[in-house]
């Protein structure tokens, strides 16, 4: 048995001392890098800069308008008097020559105030609160779609939603997170608003001009081959293919089709399932209904159009004479009108107010209409809130 003196057993003490601790230190180091599900290493976070498409809601706005004017400042004065005479606003203050800051007594009139500037030379914009899904897609080039938590987004915008309104928006984000778990949104650039398409609003609009207008008629396809000269020195605008060929009302399988090129008619330059096409000059069609009476076949009418406007103007009857004359019979014209058009400054739809930024646009309508005349149609337009940024389509109803 060895014995320690006093010395001795202190300097053992000591180095057990220190071991302990360096085993520790080892024992915490190890532990940091692991996990406790079975030593995977644990995932750094990574930070993405991607684009976001989505709907926003906005939530409220700030009590406060910030007006920006591009002129004299006195009118622009005046309304936010006439808003603080009115209950809608506690005061104004003017920061800079050309800007007023108009602090409201509710964010719910900020739409309605800011209409009052609608016609002054001056940008209006309000700090607006939108809203996210509860999850969202953001788009980053090097890796596709990465899910991401919604949050709220105030910006600087123009007023023109109300409250709880949806509407499209894009904007770019970074967003921080580790693969496979939601990523959250550390940051937002500008919003971009993308116009909402408000279909089959009904309007009543004025006819402005008649542009031009085009006159169609429908030529047999055995007078197809008149000699049109004397329409075109006439019409310079004249327009017009004659169709040789003739159409099955059923689709010509291979087998008919080697069954019609057997018959070897001179007048057939090409056949195919859906049509039988015959030399230009060749306008016997008693003959094709003989050669092919096994087949139900039917002779397409060629289109002939004249336009007239721009110091080319005549009327129906006499375009309708002159091309009766040419082709021996009595043709009725089927008449389209460019139209210049005026729209109503406000419309109502479903509900709400719109307010157009633009007041005219062009249709083409079948018929004949004068200026003055009022019609009666259906827009397809672009808005963002309540402002009409355009009018795609007019249709009459």
């Amino acid at each position: 048995m060895i014995k320690l003196n006093k010395d001795n057993l202190i300097k053992l003490l000591v180095i057990i001392v220190v071991l302990a601790f360096v085993f520790e230190g080892i024992s915490l180091y190890s532990g940091y890098n692991s996990s406790p599900q079975g030593g995977k290493e644990e995932e750094t976070a990574k930070t993405y800069v991607g684009g976001i498409k989505t709907t926003l809601t906005l939530e409220f706005y700030e009590p406060a308008l910030t007006v920006v004017g591009n002129g004299s400042m006195a009118e622009i004065e005046a309304i936010c008097e006439g808003l603080k005479k009115d209950g809608l606003a506690a005061y104004y203050v003017k920061p800079k020559e050309n800007m007023i800051i108009l602090n409201l007594k509710r964010g719910s009139d900020v739409v309605a105030a800011a209409a009052r500037f609608e016609g002054m030379n001056a940008s209006v914009f309000a700090r607006g609160s939108f809203g996210m899904p509860a999850l969202v897609n953001v788009s980053i080039e090097t890796v596709g779609n990465v899910e991401t938590i919604g949050r709220t987004i105030k910006e600087e915008v123009v007023p023109l939603f109300e409250a709880g309104e949806e509407v499209a928006g894009q904007f770019d984000a970074q967003i921080t997170g580790i693969a496979g778990k939601p990523f959250s949104i550390d940051g937002a650039g500008r919003i971009s608003f993308v116009p909402k398409m408000v279909s089959k609003v009904e309007a009543r609009v004025n006819v402005a001009e008649v542009v031009s207008k085009a006159y169609e008629f429908e030529i047999e396809w055995e007078k197809r081959n008149a000699d049109i000269g004397e329409l075109k020195v006439e019409f310079p605008s004249l327009e017009y293919v004659p169709l040789s060929y003739i159409v099955p009302k059923e689709a010509i399988t291979q087998e008919r089709q080697a069954e019609i090129w057997g018959k070897n008619l001179s007048y057939v330059s090409a056949v195919s399932a859906d049509a039988i096409s015959v030399a230009p000059n060749f306008t016997d069609r008693a003959q094709v209904e003989a050669d092919l009476t096994d087949y139900a076949v039917s002779f397409p009418p060629s289109k002939l159009r004249v336009m007239a406007g721009e110091g080319t103007n005549f009327s129906t009857a006499e375009i309708e004479n002159k091309v009766g004359g040419i082709f021996k019979g009595n043709y009725s014209a089927k008449v389209y009108s460019l139209l210049s058009l005026e729209f109503p400054n406000t419309l109502s739809h479903e509900g709400k107010n719109y307010t157009l930024k633009s007041t005219t646009g062009t249709a083409y309508f079948e018929g004949e209409y004068s200026a003055g005349e009022e019609i009666d149609v259906l827009l397809e337009m672009r808005a963002l809130g309540g402002v009409v940024s355009s009018v795609d389509y007019v249709k009459k109803r």
